[in-house]
Parts: C-alpha cells; structure tokens; sequence
C-alpha cells in the first residue's frame, strides 16, 4: 500500500471513529441524584451572580461594580438557568430515570463559566 493511500484510510477512519466516540457520549446516562446535586450545586452561583447583578444595575453603578462583569455575568446565569431548568424538567417528566450525560454536561458547563467569572471579578453575593 502506498502513502497516499494510507494518508486517505487514515483520513475517513479517524472521523468515523470520532463520530462513534461522539454517539458513545451522547448515549451515556447518569443517575438522577448526580443531576439533582449538580442542578442544586448551581444554585448558589446563581444566587451570587444575579445579587452582585442587582447590586451593581443602577446608574450609575456604586463603587466596586463592574460593568464587564455584569454584562458577562447575565449570558452566564442565563445559560445556568437553562441547564438546570432543563435537567429538573426531565427529573420531572422521567422520575427515577438515568439522565443523559449531556443534561449533567450542560449545568457542569455553565457551573464552570459562572465560577470563572465570578473568580475573576472576585463577585461577591
């Protein structure tokens, strides 16, 4: 076989491997305490977020406020909310049922961008 060749089975197999990996995650579940813990450990964040978000709205804003923080800290609640509304309506609508790893994946995310902003500014709630 030439390398030309190779380079070309190379080429379509490792994507098709991804895509399998890819269906492999998606497919994965998770208990339904590993997403009720998740969506509740978010909620604090949240909390933390939307008062500094509150505190800091007025115009103008009082002393220690950043305007760069809110305007990044609003998409992130936004996008934390969503992940843990979405994860508690399957709880809902499915109880006792395993989860998709993608609803855990998505609180996970948003957890971990609400925490970085928050760390970053030094958001206090």
């Amino acid at each position: 076989m030439n390398f030309r060749a190779m380079v070309a089975i190379a080429t379509v197999s490792i994507p098709l491997c991804a895509c399998s990996t890819i269906q492999n995650l998606e497919s994965a579940t998770v208990p339904p305490k590993t997403i009720i813990v998740a969506a509740n450990g978010v909620d604090g964040l949240i909390s933390t977020a939307t008062n500094y978000i509150s505190y800091c709205s007025p115009n103008p804003a009082p002393a220690g406020c950043s305007d760069d923080a809110v305007q990044k800290l609003i998409p992130a609640v936004r996008s934390a909310q969503d992940a843990r509304n979405n994860a508690e309506a399957f709880l809902t609508a499915h109880p006792g049922q395993l989860g998709s790893q993608g609803l855990l994946d998505a609180i996970t995310t948003a957890t971990g961008t609400l925490q970085q902003i928050v760390s970053e500014f030094q958001v206090k709630g």
